[in-house]
């Protein structure tokens, strides 16, 4: 593996419940040029932080929220909530904006559903992933309006969209999977640490230059690896993270990543 030129510029929390505190930092959306909204799924909240740890506000949860993205247009924040029945979506001043559910509303309190993750694709459709139905769902950004069901081959635990809409899927298993729009595989992914198939493959983003994925085997095993758009290795930027959750981009493109009980911000030098 070689190393490419990122450089670990912040790195703020520790465990607890308290200001400046993370109690499972999972899921990480950056909202605002300098600030991350990261879901905590023990402490039932999304914590709004500037870039450099300084905690500005919370906003509190009924469940535990696992994925979270931030829209196109108007700093909202889509929060997914483990075996809840709707995506709820948060305005800029952390007030509800509206919720919706993932199935038809006369199905609603019928079937079943697991959301773990979402993203947001470049025309600002939220898409949803669901791990029970094993599907992605799309939705309207104005109010949450069911457009596609889209079945798919692996749980969809971690999503995120790249430049082309294509959908990028970890399982938290050993494999990323790539899909079309009808949920189609392009390509798999199998990390690889040290010689061998990594444990657990975990947050994902991607940009113009390719996917990016967070994974590791055991404490403080982490690493995160930089794959091309056609899902070939290219390099391993960070190592050594006790276990990386959820990652992004800032709008000034730092790398942001949860790390459970932190969260550590990476520039590219």
């Amino acid at each position: 593996m070689t190393e490419e030129k990122w450089k670990q510029r912040y790195v703020f929390g520790s465990e607890g419940s308290g200001p400046g505190e993370f109690f499972g930092a999972w899921g990480i959306a950056a909202r605002q040029p300098d600030e991350v909204a990261v879901a905590e799924i023990w402490n039932k909240r999304v914590a709004i932080c500037s870039i450099d740890g300084n905690q500005k506000s919370t906003i509190p949860m009924e469940g535990w929220p696992r994925g979270i993205a931030a829209t196109r247009t108007g700093n909202r924040l889509v929060v997914v909530e483990e075996n809840a029945s709707h995506v709820k979506v948060f305005d800029k001043d952390n007030t509800l904006a509206f919720q919706f559910p993932t199935v038809p509303p006369s199905e609603v309190g019928k079937t079943a559903v697991n959301l773990r993750s979402v993203a947001v694709k470049t025309d600002g459709t939220i898409v949803v992933g669901d791990i029970k139905r094993m599907v992605l769902t799309e939705h309207s950004p104005t109010d949450g309006e069911l457009r596609s069901t889209i079945p798919v081959k692996i749980k969809p635990r971690y999503v995120a969209v790249d430049s082309n809409d294509r959908v990028v899927i970890s399982d938290w298993e050993q494999l990323v999977s790539v899909v079309d729009g009808n949920g189609d595989t392009l390509f798999t992914i199998k990390p690889i640490i040290n010689g061998e198939v990594v444990r657990r493959c975990t947050g994902v983003c991607a940009d113009s230059t390719g996917i990016y994925v967070a994974m590791n085997n055991v404490d403080d095993t982490g690493h995160i690896h930089h794959y091309d758009p056609q899902g070939g290795f290219l390099h391993c930027i960070a190592e050594g993270l006790h276990w990386p959750m959820g990652i992004t981009f800032t709008a000034d493109g730092q790398l942001a990543v949860t790390d459970v009980y932190s969260v550590k911000i990476y520039d590219f030098v």
